[in-house]
Formats: structure tokens, C-alpha cells, sequence
């Protein structure tokens, strides 16, 4: 016999005492070998405690049969089960977009401050810097649609305007 048969076993022969005073010693016997396996295969040891018992017991005139046993520890389980939470997310007021890597907002966000390929090719950039970190600051931790479009950058048009810049 499992342990779970020994306290199934235990908590009949309680609830024999409480609720058998009219079953012959024999029939109460008999009973309790044949559910005890049969309880401890359906309900953990955690249910099989005295304050089921005293739950049972209290809706009972004599010895239940088996199905009214088992209908009688799930009303017991049901009434003494904890609280269920249902935790439902609020849906977003906007739909959530994923932000892109650092590096490439970054550089999305800063292009007209950068210099185009021919530039960097010919050496012939001058970066602002207090405009760049002023937009690197504007960033910050706002959403996309917070920080302001940067405006684009003039370009050069007359050679000497180039040199100007180099």
C-alpha cells in the first residue's frame, strides 16, 4: 500500500466514524479497502486533510456511496480553491512598433548631417557638430514620432562654394 492509499485509508476510517453509525464493522471494512485505492489514484494526499473531512462528514447521514464521496470532495475542492485572476492586457492605444537598432535610427535620423558619398570620397565635409549632438539630443528617449524632421542640408553648387567648405 503508497502512502497515498495509507492516508486515503486513514481518512475513510475518520469518516467511517463520523458518518457509519448504522454500517456493520464488516461492511465499513470492506468499503474502505475498496475506495481507498480508488480515492488515493483520484485526489492528492493535499485533499485527504481533516478540513475535507470535516466538510464531507458534515453533508453526510451515513457512509456515502463512492460516486457521492467523489461529488462531495469536488464541491469541497471547488468551494476552497483560491481565487482565480484573470490578468488581461490592455490593448495599446497605437499599434507597438519595433524601434530599429541604435546605429541605423541613429544614422536614418542624422543623414542630412552626414556626408554623402562623393563628399566623402573628395574629403570635402565640414560636419557641424553642436547641430549634430543638438539631434542626437532631440533623440533622447522620445518616441519616433516626437522628435522632430531634421531639415536638409543645403548642398554646394558652385566650385568655389566646395572649397569654401574644404
Amino acid at each position: 500500500m503508497s502512502s497515498e492509499e495509507k492516508n486515503a485509508f486513514k481518512w475513510l476510517v475518520k469518516l467511517g466514524v463520523l458518518s457509519a453509525a448504522r454500517m456493520s464493522a464488516e461492511e465499513a471494512q470492506t468499503k474502505i479497502e475498496v475506495f481507498a485505492p480508488l480515492l488515493a489514484s483520484r485526489f492528492s494526499s493535499s485533499m485527504l486533510t481533516d478540513h475535507s473531512l470535516g466538510f464531507v462528514a458534515a453533508q453526510c447521514k451515513f457512509f456515502p456511496t463512492y460516486g457521492e464521496l467523489c461529488q462531495l470532495l469536488y464541491d469541497y475542492q471547488r468551494e476552497n480553491a483560491p481565487p482565480r485572476i484573470s490578468v488581461r492586457a490592455k490593448e495599446p492605444d497605437e499599434p507597438y512598433v519595433i524601434p530599429p537598432a541604435p546605429a541605423w535610427a541613429l544614422r536614418k535620423r542624422l543623414r542630412h548631417l552626414l556626408p554623402t558619398e562623393e563628399e566623402a570620397k573628395n574629403d570635402t565635409v565640414v560636419i557641424n557638430t553642436a547641430e549634430v549632438e543638438r539631434q542626437i539630443n532631440a533623440l533622447g528617449f522620445a518616441s519616433r514620432s516626437d522628435v522632430p524632421k531634421p531639415e536638409p542640408r543645403p548642398q554646394p553648387t558652385s566650385p568655389a562654394d566646395k572649397q569654401a567648405v574644404h
